[in-house]
């Protein structure tokens, strides 16, 4: 079996969040049968190195890792663009 993990980089803002929260429990919802985990490069947890432990802990040996990347648009700071890179 495989993690997959996907890697966010983090935010001071909490709001910031969400549309990869909201990205992960989709993922979930239609993969159940697998482990998808979101975390974070710095300022929020889990951090990348603590849900490949954790994983590793379950008997995880197999991990997938999608970057995701977002902004806020240049002209309005209420856009928001997400991507997944597999």
């Amino acid at each position: 079996m495989e993690a997959h993990l996907l890697l966010a980089h983090g935010s001071r803002d909490p709001e910031w969040r969400l549309p990869f929260e909201i990205l992960a429990a989709d993922l979930k919802a239609i993969h159940p049968e697998h482990p998808i985990r979101l975390c974070y490069l710095e300022l929020w947890h889990p951090m990348l190195t603590d849900a490949i432990h954790e994983e590793y802990g379950r008997g995880i040996r197999n991990f997938r890792i999608s970057p995701l990347f977002w902004s806020r648009g240049a002209i309005s700071g209420k856009t928001f663009r997400v991507w997944l890179m597999r």
